[in-house]
This record gives structure tokens, C-alpha cells and sequence, in this order.
């Protein structure tokens, strides 16, 4: 009696335990793949400083390198001397001459005017004398020469004064305000340059990879790392034709990886052409199968790595 008890207790055992096991036919090999972006240096340079490492979360508009940037900084200073030059130039054409020009210029003028009424007088001295016959007329012509000249300088330099206390013309000054435009764009360009040189994570996720390291030279484009984004993380397996009527988008399917940890995933394609398995994934039932793609997303905190193999349960 006891023997028949203790049989069909292992019976019992051995009925449950092939009960909980996964379905070899529910069963499909598969790998974990995420998508990359990757942070270039726009730029050709040597690295001063690498702020990130390996597995690290960064977020949009973390600073990521500093390259060196002596030359750009002195670029911009050039650039903004050149702008307060082309201000300065514009605003002076604006005001007209300065201050210490025209104040010289009227001094000038003064001294001329003496100079005028001085000659004015020898003359009208020489024409009472000329009518008397007390003097010669070639005495008389001199001093209406000296007049005369005296005369045509007060009033070049009263000409000379009215200029000087006018604004600059019409195309000077748009001459003038497009140097100093001309200036500020390019001094912009120069802080664009050096803004080049801090190199910022344009996306959020997870660094992956580290191609170079501080003190390391970089040409454009290169490269420096690579980053995960966490939210895109799926794992892709293939299923033979005569399972395609078991699965559907958004059923849920179950990931083990090679430390027995299980997941959570939804379907969220099937591919709509038949293909062979990859080489990675040929077994003995699919290795003369056409076979149909599926990807399944899992949670952003899966845990689980691009290229990890895990087995799927549908």
C-alpha cells in the first residue's frame, strides 16, 4: 500500500513540475537592442576635460567635453575691438567734427578776421594818401591785394567752420552703421566658434561607450561617445509562420536572461515579411525555417544591455 501511495505521489510531483515549466514550442531565442545616438565634436581639437563615464545618465544640455579654446577666445577679443572701433567711427560721423576741431577752427577764424579789418584799414590809409598824390599807386594796389586775400580767407574758413559743425552725409553714415554691422556679425560668428568648443548632450540617456579619453586629439565629426536612450530598449526575436496567429501587438511576453531575472515586454511589431533566421539565432527547429521578425519594448529600467541574449516566453 505504501508503495502505491509513494508512486503516485511522484507521479503527482512530476505532473506539476512539467505544468510549470514554459512550452518548448512557446519558447523563441532572442536578443536586446536600443537605439544610439552618438555626441561628435564639431570641431578639430585636443580634449581638456571628459565629464562623463561609462553606464552614466545624462540629460539635455549636460556638458560633456571642453575642448581647447585659447585661439577662439582671441578671436572674440579681436572681434569685439573691431566692434567698438566701428561704433566709435559711427557715432563720430554722427555728431560731426569734434569739439577740439572746431573750437581750433574758430581760433583760426578770429585771427583772420584781425588780419581783415588790419588790412582794411591800411587800405583806406593808402586810398586818403593816393588821393592827396602822397603815396604811389603801386603802394595803393598792394594793400588792396593784401585786403582782398585777407578777405577771401575769413571767408573759407567761416565756409570751412560750417562744415565742421554739420553731421557727416547721408552715405558716409550708412557707410558707416553697415562696417559696424559687418563687425558684430562677425563677432558673432567668433562666440559661435568658441561656443563649439563645450560639446552638450543634445538628448537624455545612458553613455555606452567612450571613444576617446582627456588629452586625446579629435578631428570634426569624430565621434567621442555613445549613448543609450533607456526608453527604446526592446528585445527582437523570430517566430516561424505557423505562430504568427498565436501573437499579436501589445501581448505581453515574458524575458528571462541568463541569470533566470524575468521581465515584463509588449509586442509593438511583426514583421510582414518572412525571412531566415540570423546565424545568431539558428537552432535545430529554425535553421531551415522562414521565420518572421518581432520586437517586444521593454521598461526603460530593464536592466538589460544591447546585444544580451535572453530567451522569450510567449
Amino acid at each position: 500500500m505504501n508503495f502505491i501511495v509513494r508512486t503516485l505521489s511522484l507521479c503527482v510531483f512530476f505532473w506539476l513540475t512539467s505544468c510549470s515549466e514554459e512550452p518548448a514550442n512557446r519558447h523563441a531565442n532572442g536578443y536586446v537592442e536600443a537605439v544610439q545616438f552618438y555626441i561628435s565634436a564639431p570641431q578639430a581639437g585636443w580634449i581638456n576635460q571628459l565629464n562623463v563615464t561609462e553606464g552614466q545618465s545624462i540629460t539635455e544640455g549636460d556638458v560633456v567635453a571642453t575642448l581647447d579654446d585659447e585661439s577662439q577666445r582671441l578671436a572674440v577679443s579681436q572681434a569685439q575691438a573691431q566692434v567698438a572701433v566701428a561704433q566709435q567711427q559711427a557715432l563720430d560721423l554722427g555728431q560731426g567734427a569734434r569739439s577740439e576741431e572746431i573750437a581750433s577752427t574758430e581760433y583760426l577764424l578770429k585771427s583772420q578776421q584781425a588780419t581783415l579789418e588790419e588790412s582794411r584799414l591800411a587800405l583806406a590809409r593808402q586810398k586818403e594818401l593816393l588821393a592827396k598824390n602822397l603815396t604811389a599807386k603801386s603802394d595803393f594796389d598792394e594793400a588792396d591785394a593784401r585786403y582782398s586775400v585777407a578777405k577771401a580767407q575769413v571767408e573759407q574758413t567761416r565756409q570751412q567752420l560750417k562744415l565742421l559743425k554739420l553731421p557727416a552725409r547721408e552715405h558716409q553714415l550708412e557707410a558707416a552703421r553697415n562696417t559696424e554691422k559687418s563687425a558684430e556679425q562677425a563677432l558673432a560668428q567668433q562666440q559661435w566658434q568658441l561656443q563649439q568648443r563645450t560639446i552638450t548632450a543634445r538628448n537624455s540617456g545612458i553613455v555606452d561607450t567612450l571613444f576617446y579619453r582627456q588629452g586625446e586629439y579629435v578631428s570634426p565629426g569624430t565621434p567621442l561617445l555613445s549613448v543609450i536612450i533607456p526608453e527604446s530598449t526592446k528585445v527582437r526575436f523570430y517566430v516561424s509562420q505557423a505562430r504568427l496567429s498565436e501573437i499579436s501587438p501589445g501581448q505581453a511576453v515574458k524575458i528571462i536572461n541568463d541569470n533566470n531575472d524575468q521581465r515584463q515586454a509588449a509586442i509593438t511589431y511583426i514583421g510582414r515579411q518572412p525571412e531566415f533566421a540570423p546565424p545568431v539565432l539558428y537552432s535545430n527547429q529554425s535553421r531551415a525555417e522562414l521565420v518572421y521578425l518581432v520586437e517586444a519594448t521593454l521598461t526603460p529600467a530593464s536592466g538589460l544591455r544591447p546585444g544580451q541574449p535572453v530567451d522569450v516566453y510567449l
